[in-house]
């Protein structure tokens, strides 16, 4: 699962745990290498690059 925030100024104190192996801030407009198919079309969503999608 990816969960997409937008988020200003913020200190997170993130720890791995069962449920969100990871944490990555990155730029919607140049994600990070490794991206899955889906996160790379939610990311263009998200920035406007398509519409959204009725299918997920």
């Amino acid at each position: 699962m990816v969960a997409l925030y937008s988020i200003d100024g913020a200190a997170v104190n993130f720890r791995p745990n069962l449920e969100i192996r990871d944490v990555c801030f990155a730029d919607p407009h140049a994600p990070p290498q490794g991206c899955t198919p889906a996160t790379l079309r939610r990311l263009q969503e998200l920035t406007g690059a398509s519409a959204p999608s009725h299918h997920w």
